[in-house]
């Protein structure tokens, strides 16, 4: 089977498992190992690297994401339990496929009808909705599982780089009817950003600034945490601010409390992968998860840490992998993306597709000046 379609499955079914889990799960609980079909579908595409003549190069978006796993090995010892070891796998096994550069494209076309179809088969006619600014601002228009919303999501922002309106629309809407409002907030600043002047958007697209923006996002959520926000928040939105964050001030304050004789472990190496949930454990009763991934590797891995990963993950010349990365970045900010296999598929997915297509178009440009040589 062909590199191309090989990768073209694994997106499907990937993509179908997340549609998929709400149903199938609750009957069926060993349905969530599928999620990982990654696997499998790694080594053979090993298999086939080792057997190529014109090997691709390593995938240097990947990046962050292997210094992620290997700092937290250097610090094994911090981790706690089988944990963070587990979440070490669950991040493996999204970027394995995506550790070499693919010279092929992923079929989003076939990926967005698959979508749709799943979506107006398993949701449309069973979901409920609720269209009030209250619901929004709660982020409950639907009882639709969020990781679809993610989906639509990666779908919209691709079709809005392709320019094929139609489907951005289509994705446009789903991304409403399956609302989480990290997803629709993220895509409206991605394609305003997208529309800038170029002498404003070279000066916006710089890593060092997306750093420097996260480190201010962390003191404002610091600062959230210790209540400073609470009657803005009310005021404005006529909930509380656990309501409004859908209790992850009380997350907050406990986490920030527990640096507060400790800014040395803040500062360096952190708690270990894997810590955050088990010491959130302590309060909630049970292994659970922050829902924000870049306070997630502040506390588990420290500030240095998170320089040099944001520093990473944002390295690209090309602006609409920069635009993909803020999308992913703001997710982040609300979410436990980290371990999301779809939201990997999707991402490095559209990279790939990017970096193809900047491939081909610099072999384009060199056969037409050897020609006109």
């Amino acid at each position: 089977m062909k590199i191309k379609n090989l990768l073209n499955i694994y997106i499907a079914l990937t993509i179908l498992v997340t549609f998929l889990m709400d149903i199938i799960y609750p009957f069926f609980p060993e349905f969530r190992y599928f999620k990982y079909i990654g696997f499998p579908i790694f080594f053979i595409l090993l298999n086939r690297y080792l057997k190529l003549k014109n090997r691709p190069k390593y995938n240097r978006n990947t990046l962050a994401f292997v210094a992620l796993i290997l700092h937290s090995l250097m610090f094994y010892w911090l981790m706690p339990g089988s944990q963070g070891f587990l979440e070490l796998i669950f991040i493996f096994s999204g970027i394995s496929i995506w550790l070499f550069s693919w010279h092929t494209e992923v079929n989003f076309n076939l990926i967005s009808y698959l979508s749709y179809f799943c979506f107006i088969v398993f949701y449309l006619g069973f979901a409920n909705f609720d269209f009030s600014l209250t619901a929004f601002l709660k982020s409950e228009t639907s009882d639709i599982e969020g990781g679809i919303s993610f989906v639509f999501g990666f779908l919209a922002l691709y079709f809005w780089e392709k320019k094929q309106h139609k489907h951005f629309i289509i994705n446009l809407i789903l991304i409403i009817l399956t609302l989480k409002r990290t997803v629709l907030i993220a895509l409206v600043f991605v394609v305003l950003i997208s529309v800038l002047p170029k002498k404003i958007s070279k000066k916006i697209y710089n890593r060092w600034l997306a750093v420097t923006v996260n480190i201010l996002v962390i003191f404002i959520f610091q600062l959230f945490a210790q209540g400073v926000f609470d009657d803005v928040i009310r005021e404005v939105t006529n909930l509380s601010p656990g309501e409004f964050s859908s209790g992850r001030q009380y997350l907050f304050s406990k986490l920030f409390n527990l640096f507060d004789n400790s800014v040395s472990s803040l500062l360096f190496n952190g708690l270990g992968q894997g810590s955050v949930p088990v010491l959130l454990s302590d309060y909630m009763g049970q292994i659970f998860l922050l829902h924000n991934d870049i306070l997630k590797i502040t506390f588990e891995h420290g500030y240095l840490f998170l320089v040099l990963f944001l520093s990473l993950f944002y390295k690209t010349n090309d602006a609409r992998i920069f635009r993909l990365c803020v999308f992913l970045n703001i997710i982040y900010l609300t979410d436990n993306a980290l371990i999301y296999q779809y939201c990997y598929a999707l991402f490095f997915g559209m990279i790939n597709n990017y970096n193809f297509q900047n491939q081909f178009n610099f072999v384009i440009t060199k056969l037409k000046y050897n020609n006109i040589k």
